[in-house]
């Protein structure tokens, strides 16, 4: 019994003749090795772990490994050190470092070709498990005469040696997810700042305007929240609340949520800081938990929202904190602590001139405990006629 890599054979080489002549033996039988399925992948992990694996969790290391055996134990020990295999999920898998075995027998892989192709592949993994021509070649670096051939070659030397696959319509894809990481864990972090800034840039010149940036909008505001070290933060900001717009019209509302946590974390990198952009921050991502649920959060994050907004003396802002909080705190729930108070705080400072949002504030002022049914007709006409005004 002989085993070998199928992507090694070549015509011209020494195993490929040998194959050939083994075929032509009654006695020889050559048996293809795929790698083990959903099921079998399960198996190992009770065996190696003594506990049942999540479904989740099995289709994830199918997708990372392929199957591969060696790199489904080296994966499986490291969930095993770092928390229970019954309880980890996709996302146990995305918060670990790749094990060192892993990256050792990928890297024997890669050493194979050469440094302008290691080089492509780094960019591609920067795009991320399936990637297409053109925005590849817009990353990378040769001269625009000499781009598309270049490109095609080494594209060519990565599919020989079995690194990257053909997909449809076009599009390449890493042959394992685990050797598309380990790539973009070799970058080092001034070469990723920079490729996540072409990939955005390449992305958008690639879209057609009469279709918009929606569909692809967390693709652009995952390149350029990675980009933003480098100094572009307005541009990240910028396509996270598109993003989270776009995930809202989805109602994938904790996305959402994590779209405005992303946008606040650019802003902390911006020199000078913008204050009075983090306190438009910290409003909309107080908004997006209160839809998402995550009321005990939305309430700390509303109340920094309007204290920094007084900070930075913009009322309006203050009074959309204040209409925020006292908003969500109807649904069945108990008014925030000091909630009223702050819409009065509000409403005295607000410009005359401001008449929806001080109808808003207005109608938001009803049910305190101490008002009586006449307090609070009159403030709900007051708020309709607020309101009627503004129109």
């Amino acid at each position: 019994m002989g085993t070998y890599r199928d992507v090694d054979v070549r015509r011209g080489l020494p195993l490929a003749d040998l194959l050939g002549a083994l075929a032509r033996q009654e006695a020889c039988e050559r048996i293809a090795l795929s790698g083990l399925d959903d099921d079998e992948i399960a198996d190992l992990v009770r065996l190696f772990t003594g506990q049942s694996p999540r479904a989740d969790l099995v289709a994830t290391l199918r997708e990372m490994t392929e199957g591969n055996p060696f790199f489904l134990l080296e994966m499986v020990q490291l969930i095993a050190d770092k928390s229970s295999a019954a309880e980890a999920g996709p996302e146990t898998l995305q918060a670990l470092t790749l094990p060192q075995g892993v990256k050792d027998a990928i890297g024997r892989r890669l050493d194979a070709l050469s440094p302008e192709c290691n080089a492509m592949l780094r960019a591609a993994a920067v795009i991320g498990r399936r990637f297409g021509i053109q925005r590849l070649e817009a990353m990378l670096d040769f001269p625009e005469e000499e781009r598309s051939e270049a490109t095609l070659e080494l594209l060519a030397e990565a599919l020989d040696a079995g690194a990257i696959v053909e997909a449809e319509h076009g599009a390449y894809a890493f042959s394992h997810a685990l050797t598309r990481q380990t790539l973009y864990e070799e970058l080092r972090s001034p070469a990723r700042i920079a490729l996540h800034r072409r990939a955005g840039l390449a992305l958008e010149q690639s879209l057609d305007p009469a279709l918009g940036r929606e569909e692809h909008a967390a693709e652009l505001a995952h390149h350029f929240f990675e980009a933003a070290p480098g100094g572009d933060v307005d541009k990240a900001v910028d396509c996270l609340a598109e993003a989270a717009v776009a995930a809202d019209r989805k109602y994938a509302y904790d996305e959402a949520v994590l779209f405005r946590e992303r946008a606040l974390e650019a802003l902390e990198l911006r020199v000078p800081q913008d204050e009075e952009r983090r306190s438009q921050a910290l409003l909309s991502l107080g908004e997006a938990q209160f839809i998402a649920g995550r009321r005990d959060d939305a309430i700390g994050t509303l109340r920094s929202a309007a204290e920094l907004s007084r900070t930075v003396g913009r009322v309006d802002l203050l009074a959309r904190s204040a209409i925020a909080l006292r908003g969500h705190g109807e649904l069945g729930s108990p008014p925030p602590e000091g909630v009223f108070e702050l819409l009065q705080e509000a409403l005295e400072r607000l410009p005359e001139k401001e008449l929806a949002l001080r109808a808003r504030l207005t109608a938001r002022l009803n049910g305190g405990r101490a008002q009586t049914m006449s307090g609070r007709m009159e403030l709900a006409e007051r708020a309709l006629a607020l309101a009627k005004a503004s129109e």
